[in-house]
């Protein structure tokens, strides 16, 4: 099975148990991500084997969601390595791993090792965090919401594909093999090519 079946399958098995346990079907919009939110929820302070369950189906599943809704995105996905997983950005240097929200979303606690904040360049960093700020704070208890963190995705990209346009006269492209040589080495690989 390919990783975008496995994805796929891991999302759809969300959507079946969302509608099992609240009798609301889902339909991978951000206008379902309360819902989403209100399920994880439902799974605080349960076991460990509990969380290794849910957080694949539920990470995928927020995961689509951002990749249909914010821009052009694409999966890495290494088998049921599920704490590398990352969603990529193609046009802004964005990734972060959306299964690694969801377990900090069941924990309310961040989730060392999982890959679950927003990974950018360092340079653009202070920029992100200036307009983040700009859109006033978050309560203690709505950090770790999806549907909190689906907003902080957003106007991230925003503010990172709006720097990338600037920066050269091209809209830039993002491929796997620049965030993988990108990942080993800290920086974006010094031929300057994006493809």
């Amino acid at each position: 099975m390919s990783d975008l079946a496995h994805l796929d399958d891991l999302a759809h098995t969300c959507v079946s148990a969302v509608q099992r346990a609240l009798g609301i079907e889902l339909d991978f919009t951000q206008d379902t991500l309360p819902i989403l939110d209100h399920y994880v929820s439902m799974a605080q302070g349960t076991k460990a084997e509990v969380i290794e369950l849910l957080a694949p189906m539920a990470g995928a599943y927020f995961g689509e969601v951002v990749r249909r809704s914010v821009g052009a995105a694409r999966w890495h996905a290494p088998g049921t390595e599920y704490n590398a997983y990352r969603l990529e950005f193609e046009n802004a240097f964005l990734h972060f791993n959306p299964l690694g929200m969801v377990v900090e979303s069941i924990l309310k606690a961040p989730a060392e090792g999982w890959m679950a904040h927003l990974q950018m360049l360092p340079q653009h960093r202070e920029t992100v965090q200036a307009s983040l700020e700009a859109l006033g704070g978050v309560r203690d208890e709505d950090y770790f919401r999806l549907t909190v963190r689906f907003e902080a995705i957003e106007q991230v990209y925003l503010v990172l594909s709006h720097l990338a346009l600037t920066a050269g006269s091209d809209t830039p492209f993002f491929s796997h093999e620049v965030y993988d040589a990108t990942l080993s080495t800290g920086v974006l690989p010094s031929d300057g090519k994006l493809h």
